[in-house]
């Protein structure tokens, strides 16, 4: 038998807690994907740069986690954070990122 989700089953408000929380960030990426997919239409060499890492993480991660991936590639094409070398570790390629002087209060 599994106790997955035993520690919430007599905590209604921890269950609201996370269905909430599920549902903000369905929101969130409905948004962001809108902004990527736009951007990847008018501009071919940012779906070439990115989409690779999109398809990969397709069904494998959660809608928070996919917000920060598409971020961080609108971020790097708006100049505002540089990445560091992409490899097979880290977050989907993402191993560093550097964000860039004076622009902190747009990251």
């Amino acid at each position: 038998e599994s106790r997955r989700g035993a520690h919430v089953k007599e905590r209604p408000e921890m269950q609201q807690t996370a269905r909430d929380g599920a549902a903000h960030w369905a929101a969130c990426v409905r948004t962001i994907r809108a902004a990527w997919t736009a951007r990847a239409v008018l501009r071919p060499d940012f779906r070439l740069q990115y989409a690779g890492q999109v398809d990969a993480a397709h069904g494998r991660i959660k809608s928070k986690q996919e917000c920060l991936l598409r971020f961080l590639q609108m971020a790097a094409d708006d100049g505002v954070v540089t990445p560091g070398p992409f490899g097979a570790g880290g977050f989907f390629g993402w191993s560093r990122f550097e964000v860039a002087g004076g622009r902190a209060a747009e990251f």
